[in-house]
């Protein structure tokens, strides 16, 4: 349900599919690849790797795949992974006043859509912006590091968007100029 959105949630994978494994799991089936890869890949290597062999360690599995991926921006991207993920567990707890005050007022829960704006807040995603930035300057042009890294940015920038989007349909009621006025900013 994260609309594409940068979402990693490797530590709680790591915890999870461990606890399964030490308490006897023999099988399992994971349906939620929803081909975001460029948002949700870590998570999606982390998944393949832990249910491939639960006794690994999570930062080795983390780190090979920021090595062997992005190269010399390795340590960027592995801050902008971090970044992430501190995100998504404020998200999954629910950890933002403002929301919580809106839901008070309304008849119903905000929707995981609605909450978006009160997340992904240019503060936030400046700093991820930079994690990724800094990993881009760090490869070669033309590397296949780099493209790589641009894709994550590529995923990354869906969160502005996104956030334009959501802040839109807040209004009451949306209008298409409304619309168009905000995502020209």
């Amino acid at each position: 349900q994260g609309h594409g959105m940068p979402c990693v949630y490797v530590r709680k994978l790591d915890r999870d599919i461990k606890h399964c494994w030490q308490t006897g799991m023999i099988a399992t089936d994971f349906d939620s690849l929803t081909h975001h890869w460029a948002t949700n890949g870590l998570n999606y290597y982390v998944l393949a790797q832990l249910l491939w062999d639960p006794s690994q360690d999570l930062e080795d599995i983390v780190q090979d795949y920021c090595r062997s991926g992005f190269g010399m921006g390795a340590a960027e991207v592995r801050r902008y992974f971090a970044l992430c993920e501190e995100l998504t567990d404020r998200l999954a707890a629910n950890q933002v006043e403002e929301i919580s005050a809106q839901e008070d007022l309304s008849t119903r829960p905000l929707t995981l859509t609605e909450k978006i704006p009160y997340y992904y807040t240019p503060p936030v995603l400046g700093a991820m912006a930079q994690a990724l930035q800094a990993a881009a300057d760090k490869t070669l042009p033309e590397s296949r590091e780099r493209r790589r890294v641009e894709f994550l940015q590529a995923g990354w920038n869906l969160p502005g968007g996104r956030r334009i989007f959501c802040a839109c349909i807040r209004r009451s009621p949306p209008t298409a100029k409304s619309c168009g006025n905000m995502c020209r900013r």
